[in-house]
């Protein structure tokens, strides 16, 4: 590494340290581990911090335990930014994360997406399914399922969603009272 005024040397100490405290292993410590170095060996040249899988030839023939991909996470969890070397496979830490505001939006689609890889895995007629969930939400609402599309009405998206929900609760919503009693519905029993 470089001197200690090198902002990279700096935080490649940061770096080693988050990696210490989570218990991972550092290469030259023991037969193998994560290796850290600073190399002009960005996408265009410029100065970073690399992570790299690392072995000391001992003639242990040690396996490597830790994935890359794996402590490049453990380092985003800590406030690093970290991505993928474009050539080798390796890691850069460009920096620290900057802190980026709360974002709703954002949050409760990966809720929602988690929630619907889950169901894809287990759920034999997704598609019944999904309109059974669309058709329960709409019967939380008391203008029923023109609720879910009022945001973009008159867009294809819009149009394939009132579609969908006519096919399940009828044109004008009149089975939409018996998904109040599904799950999550306003009549669950359970909500």
């Amino acid at each position: 590494m470089t001197n200690s005024t090198d902002p990279y040397a700096e935080l490649a100490r940061d770096v080693e340290a988050a990696l210490r405290d989570a218990g991972l292993s550092i290469a030259g410590e023991t037969g193998a581990g994560v290796g850290i170095d600073v190399a002009d060996e960005g996408p265009d040249r410029e100065r970073v911090v690399m992570l790299i899988w690392a072995t000391r030839d001992d003639g242990t023939g040690e396996e490597p335990r830790i994935l890359l991909p794996a402590v490049a996470e453990v380092l985003r969890q800590r406030g690093f930014a970290v991505e993928r070397h474009p050539i080798g496979a390796a890691f850069i830490v460009t920096g620290r994360a900057e802190a980026r505001p709360a974002n709703p939006r954002e949050d409760y689609a990966r809720e929602v997406v988690a929630a619907l890889r889950r169901v894809v895995n287990t759920e034999e007629d997704f598609p019944g399914w999904l309109a059974g969930v669309l058709a329960t939400v709409a019967s939380c609402y008391e203008n029923g399922s023109h609720v879910l599309t009022a945001g973009r009405p008159g867009s294809w998206e819009a149009g394939h969603i009132a579609r969908l929900l006519a096919g399940t609760v009828g044109e004008d919503d009149e089975m939409l009272d018996h998904y109040a009693t599904a799950p999550g519905g306003p009549r669950d029993g359970r909500a």
